[in-house]
């Protein structure tokens, strides 16, 4: 079903943490099963991708935001405070032993899910309707 969703995650570019290119990437995941998983409020992972720059996500929040609108789509990030630093360093350098907290960002944003049922389901759905 399509929603907007409201996602905020503490995001480094894989660069800066020595993964360059999908292929790093792959290995990455091979090495460290299961750490790289969509679970918001977990300590797990995510790839982004953003053009052709790859980045790691701490998931923080993830919810459906009914009531939403267009006009309430938004992105924005921001430097972690040094507080933020020292809470989440023990969890980035769990994967990442040589991170530099300072190349760690705050992402907030809003958006909205396309997601829509199946073609499959959408035909099987109009055939019941003839019957």
């Amino acid at each position: 079903m399509s929603c907007y969703r409201r996602q905020k995650v503490l995001r480094i570019a894989a660069d800066r943490v020595g993964v360059h290119g999908r292929a790093a990437y792959e290995q990455f995941e091979a090495e460290h099963p299961g750490a790289l998983e969509f679970a918001a409020g977990h300590l797990s992972y995510s790839l982004a991708s953003t053009g052709d720059r790859l980045y790691f996500d701490y998931w923080l929040y993830d919810r459906d935001m009914p009531g939403l609108c267009a006009l309430d789509a938004y992105a924005w990030s921001r430097v972690l405070t040094s507080m933020e630093r020292r809470k989440y360093a023990a969890a980035f350098r769990r994967l990442f032993p040589n991170v530099d907290m300072d190349d760690v960002r705050y992402c907030e944003y809003v958006w909205y899910d396309g997601i829509e049922a199946p073609e499959c389901l959408e035909r099987d759905r109009g055939d019941a309707d003839e019957l």
